[in-house]
């Protein structure tokens, strides 16, 4: 039987409500560009559903005022001017390629904004929603060829094949429903029949471990597998083959996050129906709320586990931030302010971001701020690997 909890904030000391469980064995798209070598590179005004990319990325610089805080749930886009490229753009450092979708197609581009490559090339068939595998030699995405599947492809473009028949929930500028483990050879998906399966990507053998939403998130070891069900957290050990409740917000849950020792994991939860960041032990015990002032979505935690990236919105300015929490400190540092940002997501090195603006892709610097638009598309996610 579940009890009710208090959550302790950590910065304010006001409690919130949790209920903790016990171990329980369970049984649309952007543009881009066909075959252009160059991505999308216009100075950021909110830009026609038939925008084309460009040849030169923009840099963006962004000042971080301190507006009132907003109540509201999640940030949303706004029609307001975007920010004004600096006359004598500053590259944005390292490498990297991060994979998103548009036009249909599953599409990879280097963080430096060339290199620009449809993988897919299904006319007629859409695609999206790409995820990288843990060694970055291929990616899942999702299909709607043949009454829909989950395919895998090379990051090369070759070797494509489908894995699971079926559609797995996801939104359009994020992917949160395929997750590979860390081991390369599983994929776990999240149906919207609601089925949790993990699927063998040599053998094809499918596993289904319970029944849930979304919020698929390995931990790294590749021992659990945790998402979400409405406000409460699941998690898979792949050791014991049993399926447990790690804790219940009072409403949804989201953006699951594993802490690096394993035993932890970092999440937004809603609570009076705004959202905020908590953390709990993979066995439910010391739940904590990290409490700051403004609403805070889209979790992701560094490789690290010491910082955070997440998007807040201010109704007082009708705009968003991705903003950088170290944890332990008081308040975030904003990274990019702009209308209707949306989920950033941490390079491998943990210096630099990439997020997604009304169907335009953005690498972030997190050290200096600022942003250089490299394409036109949606759910951007960097490649784990150089």
């Amino acid at each position: 039987m579940v009890a009710a909890v208090a959550l302790v904030a950590v910065v304010t000391g006001s409690a919130l409500g949790i209920v903790l469980g016990p171990r329980s064995q369970a049984g649309p798209s952007a543009p881009v560009a066909a075959g252009s070598a160059s991505p999308s590179a216009s100075v950021v005004s909110s830009p026609s559903p038939t925008d084309a990319p460009t040849a030169t990325p923009t840099v963006i610089e962004t000042s971080s005022p301190s507006p009132t805080p907003a109540a509201t749930a999640q940030p949303t886009a706004a029609a307001t001017a975007a920010p004004t490229a600096v006359p004598t753009p500053t590259p944005v450092a390292g490498g990297g390629t991060i994979a998103f979708h548009a036009n249909d197609d599953v599409w990879t581009i280097h963080a430096d904004g060339s290199g620009l490559t449809n993988l897919t090339r299904t006319a007629g068939i859409e695609e999206a929603n790409a995820a990288w595998s843990a060694d970055g030699a291929q990616l899942a995405f999702q299909s709607w060829a043949d009454g829909g599947g989950v395919e895998v492809i090379n990051a090369d473009g070759t070797g494509r094949r489908r894995v699971a028949a079926g559609f797995a929930r996801n939104a359009s500028y994020f992917t949160d429903s395929l997750a590979w483990a860390p081991d390369t050879d599983r994929l776990a998906i999240a149906f919207v029949s609601g089925d949790i399966s993990i699927i063998d990507v040599s053998s094809g053998d499918r596993l289904d471990i319970g029944t849930g939403t979304r919020w698929l998130a390995w931990s790294p070891t590749g021992r659990y597998l945790a998402w979400v069900s409405g406000g409460t957290i699941l998690a898979y050990d792949s050791v014991t083959a049993h399926t447990f409740t790690i804790a219940t917000m009072s409403s949804n849950v989201r953006f699951l996050n594993w802490f690096p020792t394993e035993d932890r994991i970092l999440f937004v939860g809603f609570n009076a129906g705004s959202p905020g960041l908590y953390t709990v032990n993979v066995d439910g015990s010391s739940p904590a709320a990290i409490s700051m002032p403004s609403s805070e979505d889209g979790a992701q935690l560094s490789a690290d586990g010491t910082r955070v990236l997440f998007s807040r919105a201010f109704a007082s300015t009708a705009q968003d931030d991705v903003a950088l929490l170290r944890l332990g400190d008081a308040e975030a540092t904003p990274v990019l302010r702009v209308p209707g940002l949306g989920i950033a997501r941490w390079a491998p090195d943990d210096a630099r971001a990439v997020a997604e603006r009304d169907g335009r892709i953005f690498v972030l610097r997190l050290g200096t701020g600022g942003a250089l638009q490299i394409a036109n598309g949606y759910a951007p996610v960097w490649r784990p690997v150089p």
